[in-house]
């Protein structure tokens, strides 16, 4: 017979780890905001390379180089957003950030030279770059301070 081992205290393992459960409402709407946000940036990424390419006339490597280099300046681009979201807050951080990405993503439909697709792309990054701390800024807000390592962990997921 086997000896039993004692058990309390030990996390059970269930479908809830999926979640982090006592996060405010609010919390998890932002964050199903993200999620939209990050699953329509990786369905548009491809297909704006082959719209540049099929329809605005532009050769498909400097297309691709246009639209990666938004990428490049959105790594770079977040480190300036700190001081702006102090000053104006998260909120209104986030609503300029994804209004530049909007009419950013907008003026590829006239972009009709290389240095043109160039340009939006890098508008496209600024927004990209911005809207990251402001998510997380505003996130850290809604929710308790003991709650923050959670709701922050749980955005990576």
């Amino acid at each position: 017979m086997q000896p039993r081992l004692h058990t309390a205290g030990t996390p059970r393992i269930s479908a809830s780890w999926l979640v982090t459960p006592g996060l405010p409402r609010y919390a998890w709407l932002l964050q199903a905001g993200v999620i939209l946000n990050f699953f329509g940036n990786g369905l548009v990424a491809p297909y704006l390379i082959l719209y540049l390419h099929a329809e605005r006339g532009l050769a498909l490597p400097v297309a691709s180089l246009a639209v990666a280099s938004g990428g490049i300046l959105a790594t770079t681009s977040g480190l300036l957003a700190g001081p702006l979201i102090d000053r104006v807050g998260p909120r209104t951080c986030i609503a300029l950030a994804m209004t530049a990405n909007a009419v950013a993503y907008a003026a590829y439909t006239r972009v009709s030279v290389p240095w043109q697709a160039f340009a939006v792309g890098l508008a496209v990054g600024v927004g990209t770059g911005a809207y990251g701390p402001s998510v997380q800024s505003l996130l850290s807000a809604l929710v308790k301070p003991e709650q923050r390592a959670a709701a922050l962990s749980q955005q990576r997921m």
